[in-house]
């Protein structure tokens, strides 16, 4: 019985990583066509708010590995 808890356990925490992974993935893709039309366009504030909305993200994806673990542990 405790064995398949921890083996549940280690799924869903895969599951998660792969998940946030993805997301990451996904995002630096979407980034990587932002920062070039940026630049073109020379507006420098814009390096400002991705930073701020890289850190909204950061935070998500922490936040989200936080209540992943905790459930875990339940």
């Amino acid at each position: 019985m405790m064995e398949q808890l921890a083996e549940r356990r280690m799924q869903r925490e895969e599951e998660a990583a792969a998940d946030v992974e993805e997301d990451s993935e996904e995002d630096s893709e979407d980034d990587d066509g932002s920062d070039v039309d940026d630049g073109e366009d020379g507006e420098g504030g814009s390096e400002d708010e991705e930073d701020e909305e890289d850190e909204d993200e950061e935070v998500g994806v922490l936040f989200v590995l936080l209540i992943s673990f905790f459930l875990c542990m339940l």
